[in-house]
């Protein structure tokens, strides 16, 4: 499994219709509205890094809306109360 996290700009105005489309991706797991440089946080997952790929180029790049993103692999994660996920 392959996760990532991608951390987005959203032109004034359009938060409501591009969260809307990222949740209608199957692979978009989270969507967040945070503080700070950027306005969205998304967490994707898929098989493998082809995939994800395949992702941004068939159905985020498209979304109106989104200004910009900048996207991070999910190297470990500790989910609360239990070993690292790998």
């Amino acid at each position: 499994m392959v996760s990532i996290l991608s951390f987005m700009v959203v032109r004034v105005g359009a938060t409501e219709s591009v969260t809307e489309a990222l949740r209608a991706i199957p692979q978009v797991s989270d969507v967040y509205s945070i503080t700070g440089k950027y306005d969205l946080a998304v967490r994707l997952e898929g098989r493998t890094s082809e995939e994800i790929f395949g992702i941004f180029t068939d159905s985020i790049e498209k979304i109106e809306g989104i200004v910009v993103f900048e996207s991070h692999l999910i190297m470990q994660h500790w989910a609360r109360g239990s070993a690292p996920v790998r």
